[in-house]
């Protein structure tokens, strides 16, 4: 199922900074894109949680077939990021952009599972333009149209996603970020 725990405390170990736009997006936008940040945190954070490549490799691989479930046919894997994504993107009036955002960021790290290092401003940025130009294309898109009322949110294990976001979402910032 949907774990906000989960995505908030995955989105604050890689880059807290992400949540604090958060407080400024109604409740639906706020899922969306809580959603999307930790996937981004997921993916981003491949080259830091792997030992060798070939793992990174196997999982973004993962990461792409859970997409492909998410936004296709089959039953999406059972995995809080995936369940998020589900509820908040699949049915979105812009779901035909999303998925191709999203494997960009996968894209996006490849570069990263191998050691190295810039040798300049502009490789870096080049570098890093396919995973954060996508990551910020996407929450635009989440942030800027709306979603169809068809399911996700509709269905029972969606709405309660929501509630338990909206809930834990003002327990964190009086915990977190109100000092």
């Amino acid at each position: 199922p949907a774990d906000p725990d989960y995505l908030l405390t995955n989105v604050r170990g890689f880059e807290p900074d992400w949540l604090l736009a958060l407080p400024y997006l109604n409740t639906e936008n706020r899922a969306g894109h809580l959603a999307i940040l930790a996937f981004a945190a997921e993916v981003m954070g491949t080259p830091g949680r792997v030992s060798q490549p070939m793992l990174g490799q196997i999982r973004l691989q993962w990461w792409r077939e859970a997409i492909a479930e998410i936004f296709g046919d089959a039953a999406p894997r059972r995995h809080p990021v995936v369940t998020a994504l589900t509820i908040t993107c699949r049915d979105h009036q812009a779901a035909g952009l999303i998925p191709d955002l999203l494997l960009l960021m996968i894209d996006g790290m490849e570069p990263f599972l191998e050691e190295g290092e810039d040798h300049s401003i502009e490789e870096a940025i080049s570098l890093r333009r396919s995973a954060y130009g996508s990551l910020s294309r996407a929450l635009y898109i989440m942030n800027t149209t709306n979603r169809e009322t068809s399911s996700g949110a509709n269905d029972q294990e969606g709405a309660s996603f929501l509630e338990a976001l909206d809930k834990r979402f003002t327990e964190h910032l009086s915990a977190h970020l109100v000092a």
